[in-house]
């Protein structure tokens, strides 16, 4: 009897470690909550890497922007502040978007995603980035921006001073070493 009482506990710490094992691995723990919505670490390494990814998206799709040397590359702290920053704000704007279409949001944001001519600028094959990565962490926050600023500028709203507010009203939590939050919400890498 004793001896089983041992064996069952043995059992369930290999289970335990054996879960979090895989979670870790998977990169389905959380990094950040915003108002209650939770990032997980496959999604913020996959925004990283579109953030990382852009500036070269766009300097192989179009040949009036150049990035020379590194003196225009971005470095990883920076990455992880705009990212983070980029995350944070994307929620807050995809909600709001979600609230001024309603029911139709993800339909209309299909539609347009979908649309020939929404990429047809974009050779993805030169590039780093793939397409859903890029509608996902890219497109899609941005048509929803579209979306509230758009409806803010015809109701007489400041979309810069709405969202300020929506930063320091926001219950913002973050689970990465060296990246704070600081009294008004703005992220801090250190």
């Amino acid at each position: 009897m004793f001896s089983n009482k041992f064996f069952y506990i043995f059992l369930i710490i290999i289970l335990l470690v054996i879960i979090a094992f895989i979670v870790v691995h998977s990169g389905l723990f959380p990094v950040l909550s915003i108002n209650g919505t939770w990032v997980s670490y496959q999604d913020y390494q996959n925004q990283y890497d579109a953030v990382r990814r852009l500036p070269r998206l766009l300097a192989s799709n179009l040949t009036s922007l150049k990035i020379a040397d590194d003196k225009t590359a971005i470095n990883a702290t920076e990455i992880k502040k705009i990212t983070i920053t980029k995350f944070i704000e994307d929620s807050l704007v995809l909600a709001e978007a979600k609230k001024i279409l309603g029911s139709q949001f993800d339909t209309l944001m299909d539609q347009q995603l979908q649309a020939p001519e929404t990429f047809n600028y974009i050779d993805f094959s030169q590039s780093e980035l793939d397409r859903s990565a890029f509608t996902s962490f890219i497109a899609r926050p941005f048509l929803a921006h579209y979306v509230v600023v758009d409806n803010f500028t015809h109701n007489g709203i400041n979309f810069d001073d709405w969202l300020e507010k929506q930063m320091k009203a926001s219950t913002i939590k973050i689970f990465l070493p060296g990246v704070k939050i600081l009294s008004d919400n703005q992220v801090s890498v250190e």
